[in-house]
């Protein structure tokens, strides 16, 4: 079962472990929670049961690649964003991402201020592409812009 709100969940699927201890360092000082699988198929099995907003994948994994697991993820109702991570992307490959669905790649090594802007967006996208599935999105944690209005949105 997936830690945490849904709506603030991402899930990392990758066999490198340097990838995961990565990943935790960055998001261990965050509002995001991050869950990690090494590959497509418990990524596929998790995703049914808990659904999440985005999805970092590695080009390749031992059970299959990005695009095996945006194939399984298309069965998910309001499916995730599925961002590539790659350690030396080319033009072919952010094109084919992008050709086929994917929200977006990002290159490795992590930059932190990369990361968090990739997943912001791949979430904002996801919320408002399920803007009419409440039951979806689930409770928002709420953060006040000003004194008189509140929008609910991860705390960055």
């Amino acid at each position: 079962m997936f830690e945490g709100n849904p709506a603030t969940v991402v899930l990392a699927v990758s066999s490198y472990r340097h990838d995961h201890v990565a990943l935790v360092n960055i998001f261990g000082h965050s509002a995001w929670n991050l869950n990690h699988t090494d590959s497509v198929t418990e990524a596929t099995q998790r995703l049914r049961l808990d659904p999440v907003p985005v999805v970092l994948c590695e080009r390749s994994l031992l059970d299959g690649d990005w695009k095996d697991l945006l194939t399984a993820m298309a069965m998910v109702s309001g499916p995730p964003n599925l961002i590539v991570m790659a350690k030396h992307p080319d033009n072919r490959l952010w094109a084919e991402v992008l050709n086929l669905g994917g929200y977006d790649v990002l290159s490795k090594p992590f930059d932190t201020k990369e990361v968090f802007h990739v997943i912001g967006l791949a979430w904002t996208n996801w919320m408002y592409k399920n803007r009419s599935r409440p039951e979806r999105i689930g409770p928002q944690p709420e953060r006040r812009i000003s004194s008189r209005v509140r929008v609910n949105a991860p705390q960055h």
